[in-house]
């Protein structure tokens, strides 16, 4: 699956017409996958009533109220500017068959499924489409938004200036660009894909899921060493942020690291037992035995050093051939000059990302003017609905969870980003791994009935859900 702006998405259904394809047997394939979704996430509800537009985004909806129809459902139509597109006007009659009636008391519907005005929509609002979809809103009922929640941007994730506040978007054949944007996701609730079988695009973020993360996965050595399970150095934390280092520290370690070190300030005292501490004086004037750093196989710098380490990190980062993790405090304006030959990851939020790369793009235009500047280095720009990507390979991992909103919780995925490294995986792959299951480790704790209240919790429950392979492998939800 993929994510992709309105243009390409009506390149992509032109390519599919092409190929014999029609307007109406898609939308039937619409409604037959939407149904089986809509009865998953309603099991018991009634009432349902289509509030629909008049173009095939109202047909999408009427195509769904059918399906459900035929599966025990009452449902009821309410379309208050007619039908304009043959697509829809059939759909309409085909609900007729089937005795649907028309209906405008929506205060008796369980749940509304509404197919206002699709990807299509740009400008504002008409006054009436604008009291509708207030009127919907104010009926505090679950709503299915087909496709798009009506009066918003499918590019931008914009109001126009209000739109509908969705329960659920069944997002069509493809994730829409504006779905990756923070103003989308008040309106837009949980988004599903529904797959209704178009074929890959030329363009577009892959998004990425647990079978792509399955595919990565490779099998363990029962006769390795330990530092072929991965031996990683960490520079983080400090005296005002102690507790950065404990936290990458811990999210390597139950990544299945074999062996850590870490540089630490003189009078350090929280490390794991499992880690080599590395005096910092020492590190910095390269008076450490030389045994140890030929064990090292990936560095992870940065969470939590703050801004008084940049000499001697650049110094280090100029020099070294090792594979690389730089987040937070080691991303400087200037660093991207000193890493864009290098086997390195960064890992910045959106304001991190702003300080080393600026620009006036959106998101996602700054993300992928990125990775075609800088081909060699793979970014992960985190947030909701994270951006991974390695010169002209881009991913999404499409999961927007606020439990994951706790400070260090970036700080447990660099040291788990930095165990994979370690022990040979590619960085595109490490970053892909790492990210996706550090995303849906919240996910899995509520339907264990637990939950994430702090960044800790994520490396613990990333051991007792029994380590990352695992929780790939046990992932049915995305």
């Amino acid at each position: 699956m993929f994510v992709l702006g309105s243009s390409d998405i009506r390149f992509e259904e032109e390519k599919l017409f092409s190929m014999g394809q029609t307007p109406l047997a898609l939308m039937s394939i619409v409604g037959i996958m939407s149904a089986l979704k809509f009865i998953e996430d309603f099991k018991n509800v009634r009432k349902v009533i289509a509030v629909c537009g008049k173009g095939n985004n109202a047909g999408d909806a009427l195509s769904l109220l059918y399906n459900l129809k035929l599966k025990g459902y009452d449902c009821s139509i309410y379309q208050p500017w007619g039908a304009a597109t043959e697509e829809c006007r059939i759909q309409r009659e085909l609900c007729r068959s089937l005795g649907i009636e028309e209906t405008s008391d929506l205060k008796s519907a369980d749940v509304i499924v509404e197919g206002l005005l699709g990807v299509g929509f740009y400008g504002s609002l008409r006054e009436e489409a604008l009291k509708l979809i207030r009127d919907i809103n104010n009926l505090n009922k679950p709503i299915v938004s087909m496709d798009i929640p009506a009066g918003l941007n499918s590019d931008t994730g914009e109001p126009q200036p209000d739109a509908i506040r969705a329960t659920y978007t069944y997002s069509i054949g493809f994730l829409k660009r504006g779905y990756l944007f923070r103003q989308s996701y008040e309106y837009t609730g949980k988004v599903i894909v529904i797959d209704i079988g178009f074929p890959p695009p030329e363009n577009g973020l892959k998004i990425f899921t647990s079978s792509d993360a399955k595919l990565l996965i490779r099998k363990k050595d029962d006769f390795s060493h330990k530092i072929e399970k991965g031996s990683l150095l960490v520079w983080a934390g400090s005296k005002q942020y102690p507790g950065a280092l404990r936290l990458c520290l811990e999210g390597a370690l139950n990544m299945g690291l074999g062996m850590s070190f870490s540089i630490v300030e003189d009078e350090f005292s929280i490390l794991p037992p499992e880690t080599i501490p590395i005096a910092e004086k020492d590190f910095v004037s390269n008076n450490i035995d030389q045994k140890i750093l030929k064990k090292i196989r990936a560095v992870l710098i940065g969470p939590g050093l703050t801004n008084k380490k940049e000499v001697f990190i650049k110094e280090f980062v100029s020099k070294t051939n090792l594979p690389l993790i730089l987040d937070a405090d080691a991303l400087f304006p200037d660093i991207i000059n000193l890493i864009k030959d290098k086997e390195v990851i960064i890992t910045p939020h959106e304001g991190e990302f702003g300080r080393i790369f600026k620009n006036d793009l959106d998101r996602v235009e700054r993300f992928e003017s990125f990775l075609d500047q800088y081909p060699g280095i793979t970014l992960i720009l985190k947030g909701p609905n994270t951006l991974i990507g390695k010169g002209t390979q881009k991913y999404v991992v499409p999961i927007a969870d606020c439990d994951l909103a706790v400070a260090g919780s970036g700080d447990v995925l660099s040291g788990m980003i930095g165990a994979l490294l370690s022990t040979g995986y590619d960085t595109l792959s490490a970053s892909l791994l790492a990210t996706f299951v550090h995303a849906i480790i919240p996910e899995i704790a509520r339907q264990k009935n637990m939950r994430v209240t702090r960044s800790s919790d994520l490396a613990k429950l990333l051991k007792a859900f029994g380590g990352f392979e695992n929780i790939i492998e046990s992932c049915d939800f995305i």
